[in-house]
């Protein structure tokens, strides 16, 4: 990993080579960083993850939204993360230069009052290129382990509501599915991007592409490093805030043990580098194959589990995939496996060895108005750590149906339905989705959506087996965290209904109101505490297991989108979503004094913002030159959160107001020729620091100096 900073060093050098070498890859294709788009290119772009089929973005039957490489490039985001600001529905804080909680349409800290590992977005499935990257240690994804960079990207495909019927288990807010780029163009392809600004910010990426006739490889490498912009600690125990991680202090209360091994390298937020090979092979249109092999190593300062002392983590990830997709005719198919170790408290004692596979096949029937689409997918994940009890297995099999009719040219109907079988908990999760859409003209068009998802079960809440003993001459403490592999799987239903006009050739608007209803949560149950008194000695017993939880959430929300193209040199997007979140039988407190003791209210949950949204304004004033100013926007929320009071030898609940904030970016470029440019990119122009996690860094103006080119 980083700890070995030869292998960050060598990655750094193969990406300044490949911008040595440019000059000397031929293409037949100029490349062009600034290309002219129009609203009827934005209405007809083709998305496949709402329907597992290539359709235009206006008629999908589902809320979905498309970020280009181009507005990509034109914005001057430094990751996926910070991409996903650019489409509506995307809740994005930044705890740590670099590192994102993103969240799609909200949920989260979803039960309040909680541990910091449920504030992770564990309902959202990721996908790279329909390869699952969904973490089954807690649930979720760790986003700067994904191995490619922003210059792998062709597109980012975004689908809200829940499409497990299509994708399986996870995908119960939507999904987010990245469309890498392939060597698409006949001869060689080269593009570079290198960055560097303030607080030590380094970005490069480069990629080498080569095809001829059928078959095309790239290879691309990338890395980036960003240290935070301040070194304090928050601290849980004493709520003060300490310059040196060893001035923590854990709820024994104590000095925080091995400080400088859980924090290495206060002053790095984010390292990390990936390397990706791109082959695919396309004989024929009913014929292709794509092969994708990659590593990535990263280490990030990030909120992830409980540490006792404070909020922040070094995460430590080391991993590598392979993914090979087959289409002929009709039939597809998928193979991807993923394999590594990951640390996510950054110390020996809580590593674990990891494997996912995935395995998909699938019929693609078409006919004249009515089509079939049935398949079959197995996955296993095998963990291996001292916290769960050694190896552990995680597996599905699944069965799914996805049929589509069209009586008319107006009139579309789709259904899918899907069955998981787990092997924990054992029994069968349903999943369905019922949408249709009336196109009323070639302008507008309205549609409808029912659906169910589920999440899938993860190795913490299932495997967990944890016990802790301190003993000491006046007193004994022992506890014993469990996991439970009987816990009902959180599912999720959604009904959406949503519009869409084009507006004189000058506007695309896009509507969508929902309701989603949440249900099965679980959390920590206290299963046995006692105290008591032999001699001079105090002897502490707790014993919890993770218990699904009587909680249920209810969210009603609209979205509005609006883009415009006035002309070829300027175009613009506005979006913002509004919703409200009701929690009904909510424990005050989790984790019960003595279990099946608590009481229950309804309540308003604060913890995803009221509004959220954005805007982004490209405008080309000259040929050579391009501005583009973006901005994103949250109201104020709360996060609560469930710790230990030592002091008073009972429970607290530390909660932090997360003030409304409003981050304006801008980018400048300059066309130096048609293959090269450079570019001044200044985020969070106006240095608004207000902390917009928990307990996290104040993030204020960085600016970066770079150039991009390409061939």
């Amino acid at each position: 990993m980083f700890k070995n900073k030869k292998q960050s060093f060598c990655i750094i050098n193969v990406i300044y080579m490949m911008l040595m070498i440019f000059s000397s890859v031929m293409a037949q294709d100029k490349y062009d960083p600034m290309k002219e788009i129009s609203l009827g290119e934005i209405m007809n772009i083709k998305i496949e993850s709402v329907s597992k089929k290539e359709e235009s973005i206006f008629d999908a039957p589902l809320s979905s939204t498309i970020i280009t490489q181009q507005e990509i490039l034109n914005s001057g985001v430094t990751s996926i993360m910070e991409a996903l600001r650019l489409a509506p529905g995307m809740i994005v804080r930044e705890q740590s230069p670099g590192n994102f909680d993103v969240h799609l349409r909200g949920f989260d800290a979803v039960p309040p009052n909680s541990t910091f590992v449920t504030s992770s977005n564990t309902l959202t499935l990721v996908m790279i290129d329909g390869r699952p990257v969904y973490n089954y240690f807690a649930g979720g994804t760790f986003w700067e382990t994904l191995p490619i960079g922003l210059s792998d990207v062709e597109k980012i495909e975004i689908v809200r509501g829940p499409s497990a019927a299509l994708y399986g288990p996870n995908a119960a807010t939507g999904v987010v599915n990245i469309i890498t780029q392939k060597a698409s163009k006949a001869g060689g392809s080269f593009t570079a991007n290198i960055a560097e600004g303030e607080h030590h910010s380094r970005i490069i990426t480069g990629s080498l592409g080569y095809r001829h006739k059928d078959v095309g490889i790239k290879l691309s490498a990338n890395y980036q490093r960003k240290n935070r912009q301040e070194t304090e600690y928050y601290e849980l125990y004493r709520d003060i805030y300490v310059s040196n991680p060893s001035d923590l202090y854990t709820y024994t209360p104590r000095p925080m043990s091995n400080a400088n091994e859980k924090f290495p390298e206060p002053n790095l937020s984010l390292e990390k580098y990936g390397v990706n090979t791109f082959i695919n092979f396309t004989p024929s249109d009913d014929i292709s194959f794509d092969l994708s092999l990659g590593i990535q190593d990263s280490r990030s300062q990030k909120v992830y589990i409980d540490n006792n002392a404070t909020v922040f983590n070094t995460f430590d990830s080391e991993t590598k995939y392979a993914d090979l997709k087959a289409k002929i005719f009709g039939f597809s198919g998928q193979i991807s496996y993923l394999t590594g170790q990951q640390e996510p408290l950054g110390i020996p004692r809580w590593p674990f060895d990891f494997s996912t596979l995935d395995i998909l096949l699938e019929y693609d029937y078409q006919g004249s108005n009515f089509d079939l689409r049935p398949g079959v997918s197995w996955r296993k994940a095998l963990y291996d750590a001292g916290f769960i009890g050694g190896e552990q297995e995680l597996n599905a099999i699944a069965a799914f149906l996805r049929a589509e009719y069209r009586p008319s040219e107006q009139w579309r109907f789709i259904a899918a339905i899907r069955a998981d079988k787990h092997n924990y908990p054992d029994d069968i999760y349903p999943s369905f989705q019922f949408a249709t859409t009336f196109k009323l003209n070639q302008d507008n068009i309205l549609r409808a959506v029912y659906a169910r998802a589920a999440r899938s079960p993860a190795m913490y809440p299932t495997y967990l087996d944890f016990k802790f003993e301190a003993d000491r001459p006046t007193s004994n403490t022992y506890f014993h965290y469990s996991g439970n592999n009987e816990l009902d799987l959180t599912v999720m239903d959604m009904i959406e209904f949503g519009y869409r006009k084009n507006l004189s050739n000058l506007f695309l608007l896009d509507v969508e109101t929902f309701y989603n209803f949440v249900r099965d949560f679980y959390g920590t149950g206290t299963m046995e505490k006692s105290v008591t008194q032999v001699d001079d000695k105090t002897f502490r017993r707790t014993i919890t297991e993770q218990q699904n939880l009587d909680l249920k959430a209810e969210q009603y929300g609209v979205t509005l989108a609006l883009s415009y193209t006035g002309s070829k040199s300027f175009w613009a997007k506005i979006f913002g979503t509004i919703q409200y979140t009701k929690l009904t039988d909510h424990a005050s407190d989790i984790y019960m004094e003595e279990f099946g003791e608590y009481t229950l209210e309804d309540r308003k949950h604060d913890g995803t913002p009221l509004f959220y949204g954005g805007i982004d304004i490209n405008y080309r004033p000259l040929r050579k030159w391009n501005l583009n100013s973006n901005a994103y926007f949250y109201t104020s929320n709360t996060y609560e959160y469930k710790s230990v009071n030592a002091k008073g030898g009972g429970r607290r609940i530390p909660v932090f107001e997360t003030e409304s904030k409003f981050i304006l970016n801008t980018k400048v470029s300059y066309n130096i020729s048609k293959h090269a440019s450079f570019y001044l990119n200044a985020r969070n122009l106006l240095n608004n620091t207000s902390q917009e996690f928990a307990w996290t860094d104040r993030i204020g103006r960085t600016f970066l100096f770079g150039l991009n080119v390409g061939y």
